[in-house]
C-alpha cells in the first residue's frame, strides 16, 4: 500500500495545479498515518516481505514535507523539497525500521534457506525454491540499502552480509531471475569497502585511511575482473541496468573511499600545521605502497 502511495506522490509532486497539490497532501497524510500505525500500534501480521519493499521505497522516494517545513519557518519550495529529499536524519530512521521489521520476520535467515537448494534443486519443492529466491533477493537489497547508507554517511552497517557473501556467485549463476546477476554484484561490490576488517572496527563508524587503499584496490581489480563480463552477458539477457553497476556504482564506490581518504589526510595535514609542524603526516611503508598504487592506477575503473 505503501509504495502503491509512494509512485503516486511522485507523479502529483511534479504538478502545480491546486488539485495536484491537493491529492498530493492527501497522499502523503495517508503514508503518515501508515507509518504511525506501525510505529504506535504494530500488528504483527502486517509485517511482511511487501512491508520492508515498501520502507525500502520510502526510503529512496521521501515524501515532500511541506507542512512540517513551513510550520519551521521554511517558505522557499525548493528549500523544502531538498530538505525533504535530501535528508541524512530521515534515512537513519526510516533505515532503523527496516532493520527492525526485517529482524522481526527473519529475513537475516535467508542466506540459510536458499544454500540448501543450492545444494541439492533436485530436492527442494518449487515452492521452497521460489521462498527462498524471494527472501534472498530482498536480503540482498536491504544490504545494499544499508551499506550504501554507510558509504554515503560513514556510519557502521547494521547488516552482516558474510553469510550471504559465501552464496552470491552461486545465485548469480543460478539467474532465475534476470536482476539477479546485478543483485549479487551489488552485494559483493557494496561489501568490500563497508564489511569491518576486524572485530573493534565493528563498533565504529566506517573510516578509510591511506594504508586501506591498497586492499580496497585489490578487491576492487578482482571485483571488475569477475562481474564486468558476466554483468555484460546480464544486460544483453535482459537486465537493462546490469552494466551501471559497472559504469555508475563502482565509481561511486572509487570517488567515496578516496575522496574520504584525501580529506582525511587534508584534516591531519592541517592540524599538523596548527600546531606548528611540518604538515606532513607520516607515512607507513603501507601508506607509500597505496600512494604508488594509486600512482599507477587508471581511472575510472571501466
Amino acid at each position: 500500500m505503501v509504495a502503491k502511495e509512494r509512485l503516486g506522490q511522485t507523479d502529483y509532486n511534479t504538478s502545480t495545479s491546486d488539485r495536484a497539490r491537493e491529492v498530493y497532501a492527501g497522499l502523503t497524510r495517508l503514508v503518515h498515518e501508515l507509518l504511525v500505525s506501525h510505529i504506535l500500534a504494530p500488528d504483527p501480521s502486517m509485517f511482511t516481505r511487501d512491508m520492508i519493499r515498501a520502507l525500502l521505497l520510502l526510503l529512496y522516494y521521501k515524501p515532500v514535507e511541506t507542512a512540517a517545513y513551513s510550520n519551521r519557518g521554511v517558505k522557499s519550495m525548493g528549500r523544502i523539497v531538498h530538505a525533504s529529499k535530501v535528508n541524512a536524519l530521515s534515512s537513519l530512521m526510516i533505515h532503523s525500521l527496516v532493520q527492525r521489521a526485517a529482524s522481526f520476520i527473519a529475513i537475516q535467515e535467508s542466506p540459510r534457506l536458499l544454500t540448501p537448494v543450492l545444494d541439492h534443486p533436485d530436492l527442494a519443492s518449487p515452492a521452497d525454491r521460489k521462498r527462498a529466491l524471494a527472501e534472498f533477493r530482498l536480503w540482498c537489497t536491504l544490504v545494499a540499502a544499508d551499506a550504501l547508507g554507510s558509504l554515503q554517511s560513514g556510519r557502521s552497517t547494521w547488516t552482516d552480509p558474510t553469510a550471504a557473501l559465501k552464496i552470491t556467485r552461486r545465485f548469480a549463476t543460478l539467474a532465475a531471475d534476470p536482476t539477479d546477476v546485478r543483485r549479487a554484484a551489488i552485494l559483493e561490490l557494496y561489501s568490500i569497502v563497508t564489511v569491518p576488517t576486524s572485530a573493534p572496527a565493528a563498533t565504529h563508524p566506517v573510516r578509510y585511511r591511506l594504508e586501506h587503499i591498497v586492499r580496497i584496490n585489490a578487491q576492487l581489480d578482482s571485483w571488475k575482473a569477475y562481474w564486468t563480463p558476466i554483468l555484460a552477458d546480464a544486460q544483453k539477457r535482459g537486465d537493462p541496468l546490469a552494466y551501471t553497476v559497472v559504469q555508475t556504482l563502482a565509481q561511486f564506490v572509487i570517488l567515496s573511499v578516496n575522496g574520504a581518504v584525501f580529506t582525511r589526510w587534508d584534516l591531519d595535514r592541517k592540524k599538523e600545521l596548527e600546531e606548528g609542524k611540518e604538515g606532513r603526516p607520516k607515512l607507513t611503508n603501507e601508506c607509500v605502497s597505496a600512494l604508488r598504487t594509486l600512482a599507477r592506477r587508471p581511472f575510472p575503473l571501466d
